[in-house]
C-alpha cells in the first residue's frame, strides 16, 4: 500500500491535484422523473457527507504538501495552492502546484513577448507595435521557439521532483505518513462518489 500511495502522491502532485472541486449535492441528486430519485433529505446527507469528504481530502494533501515544503532540498520545489476557476465553468477547484511550474510558465510567457517586441514591426501610423496581428505567421514562430526553449526545462525538473519525493518519502516518517494518509482520504472520497450498485433485476 505505501508504494502504491506514493505512486498516486506523485501522479497527483503533478496532475495539480485530484478533482476536488465538484459540486456533490448537485452530482448526488437525479431527476424528478427518475424512478429511483433519491429523497431531499437523503440528497442533501449525501451531499453533506461528500463534502465532509472532499474537504478532508483536501486538508490531508495539503499537510503533506506543507511538509515536504518545509524538508524538501530547493525552494523550487515546494507547493503552493490556490482556488483556480474551471474553464467554461464558475466552479472553482483547488490546484497545487510546485513553484518551478509558474516560473517556468511566467518566464516562458515573458519570452514569447519580447520575441515579438524585438522583431514585430511598429505601425507606420500610430508608431505602436500591433501585437495581435504579429501573433500569427514568422515572428509569432520565432516568440514560440524562444518559449519552447524556457518550458523545456520543465521535464528534468518533474523528474527530479519525483525522485525528492520519493527519497524524501523514504527518509521522513512523518512524510510518509502523511502520504498515507491522504491515500487514505482520497481513496475514501472517491469511493463515495461512485453510484450505490442497483439490486439485481432492477431495471431502468
Amino acid at each position: 500500500m505505501r508504494i502504491l500511495a506514493l505512486v498516486c502522491f506523485v501522479v497527483v502532485s503533478f496532475s495539480g491535484g485530484v478533482t476536488l472541486g465538484q459540486n456533490e449535492p448537485a452530482a448526488s441528486e437525479r431527476s424528478a422523473d427518475s424512478p429511483n430519485r433519491q429523497a431531499d433529505d437523503e440528497v442533501v446527507v449525501t451531499g453533506k457527507r461528500l463534502g465532509q469528504l472532499r474537504v478532508a481530502a483536501e486538508t490531508a494533501r495539503e499537510r503533506a504538501y506543507g511538509i515536504f515544503n518545509e524538508i524538501n532540498s530547493s525552494n523550487d520545489f515546494d507547493f503552493q495552492c490556490s482556488d483556480e476557476t474551471r474553464q467554461f465553468s464558475k466552479a472553482k477547484q483547488r490546484v497545487c502546484r510546485p513553484r518551478f511550474e509558474g516560473r517556468i510558465t511566467s518566464k516562458a510567457a515573458t519570452e514569447y513577448m519580447s520575441a515579438l517586441t524585438m522583431t514585430c514591426p511598429a505601425d507606420r501610423v500610430t508608431g505602436f507595435i500591433n501585437f495581435q496581428q504579429c501573433m500569427t505567421g514568422a515572428y509569432a514562430q520565432r516568440g514560440q521557439a524562444r518559449a519552447q526553449a524556457v518550458s523545456g526545462e520543465a521535464p528534468a525538473k518533474r523528474d527530479r521532483l519525483s525522485d525528492e519525493i520519493l527519497r524524501l518519502a523514504g527518509e521522513n516518517d512523518q512524510f510518509a505518513r502523511a502520504i498515507l494518509d491522504f491515500y487514505a482520504a482520497q481513496q475514501e472520497y472517491e469511493a463515495a462518489r461512485k453510484p450505490a450498485p442497483r439490486p439485481k433485476g432492477e431495471s431502468d
